[in-house]
């Protein structure tokens, strides 16, 4: 796990997914540079959870940003009419500032979320509810630190992260083991010249690929004993 974080959304369904995963078998996370907020929501359910000593971690908190352009528009002389159907309809719409109703509707579902977030590191750290404030508040720790309020189980490098993962799979330690790296699948992308627009697409192929690096920073590990593949 290498991620600053994201999408709390997405972070619940790949949380689900772990724990649909880890009761068929042994899910072991290993955080690299940093695993913080939705980096460590996705891990928190893991049976294991392996960190290095300066990885940054932590970060159990939410937060949400509303853009408001209302004073931009106006300085370029544009107006825009906002027509919605709802009373809340359009909280997250950048042309109007919040009103103090939607403030406290955007409030509540940061709370409701944030309750959510620490009942997952609840769950998966076995740790009581009510001791997790301290832990918790978007608080940052360094592997090291985390280690001491039992966020993580232990520190070390991918080696460990793997020892661990065949102990738990009951592999035996004087067996090699063969570790596969999952990545996303290549698309299919026509050479330039058969190309309507190069520009454009050269654009759009710098635009996948830093959607690839921002979205893909997770390594898929599976293991098993060497004599039983080819």
């Amino acid at each position: 796990m290498d991620s600053p974080g994201g999408s709390a959304l997405a972070s619940d369904l790949i949380a689900r997914e772990v724990r649909r995963l880890k009761a068929k078998k042994p899910v072991i996370a290993y955080m690299g540079g940093v695993a913080a907020s939705g980096g460590y929501y996705v891990s928190a359910l893991a049976h294991s959870i392996i960190a290095q000593p300066l990885t940054m971690t932590g970060s159990i908190g939410v937060i949400s940003l509303k853009p408001n352009t209302q004073r931009t528009f106006g300085k370029l002389k544009l107006n825009r009419v906002l027509l919605k159907r709802g009373e809340h309809a359009g909280l997250m719409s950048d042309a109007t500032p919040l009103n103090s109703d939607e403030r406290q509707v955007l409030e509540r579902l940061i709370v409701r979320t944030y309750g959510e977030f620490k009942n997952i590191v609840a769950e998966g750290r076995n740790i009581e509810h009510d001791a997790l404030e301290p832990l918790c508040g978007g608080r940052v720790w360094t592997g090291e630190m985390a280690l001491a309020r039992q966020l993580v189980d232990a520190l070390g490098d991918i080696t460990v992260a793997i020892d661990k993962a065949r102990e738990l799979a009951g592999l035996k330690s004087n067996k090699r083991v063969r570790t596969v790296i999952l990545t996303p699948p290549r698309k299919f992308v026509l050479p330039m010249a058969f190309v309507a627009n190069p520009a454009s697409a050269l654009l759009d192929g710098w635009q996948r690929m830093r959607d690839l690096f921002l979205t893909h920073r997770a390594w898929a590990l599976s293991e098993w004993m060497s004599e039983k593949t080819r």
